[in-house]
């Protein structure tokens, strides 16, 4: 258990835009995923409480809860659902 506070991040302010009311899980935060979660808490896209994700090792759940604030799990479900809606995100 994680008894250390994050690290408070520019994403702590108020988020707004296409991912405001999102909630986002990394199945196997990596390097790979933890860059994109680290931009888009950069670019307060959204803000530490509404990501989470799973790390077999305790010490790199540790390390990514310490250094965001990202909810981290050991295990995921053996199922997942991926969904998401066209019209959240703008057009590029």
């Amino acid at each position: 258990m994680v008894t250390e506070t994050p690290t408070p991040q520019p994403s702590d302010q108020t988020t707004t835009g296409p991912l405001a009311n999102s909630r986002i899980a990394f199945v196997g935060l990596g390097v790979m995923a933890e860059a994109i979660a680290a931009g888009l808490l950069r670019k307060g896209l959204v803000k530490p409480d509404q990501l989470a994700g799973s790390h077999p090792r305790s010490a790199r759940r540790d390390e990514l809860y310490t250094k965001y604030g990202i909810q981290m799990f050991e295990k995921t479900a053996k199922q997942s659902l991926l969904r998401i809606q066209p019209t959240q995100l703008p057009a590029q």
